[in-house]
């Protein structure tokens, strides 16, 4: 079975964003096969509101943008 869409979930997300271990090397994976156009990824609207409350603890208002 082959998939052209795929939703992504916040977490992995974020797992790549903030290569988070030990789930960051599978992360940036899938984002590669969708960079290949082997596959669409999905993310839910609400999923940029929470990596940017994720990231404005740790960064800049300007770095989390």
């Amino acid at each position: 079975m082959t998939f052209s869409k795929v939703l992504i979930d916040t977490n992995v997300c974020l797992d790549a964003a903030l290569f988070r271990n030990p789930f960051a090397s599978t992360a940036l994976k899938i984002f590669e096969v969708a960079e290949l156009r082997s596959v669409e990824l999905i993310i839910s609207a609400h999923t940029f509101d929470t990596i940017f409350y994720i990231l404005r603890k740790d960064y800049s208002i300007e770095k989390a943008y």
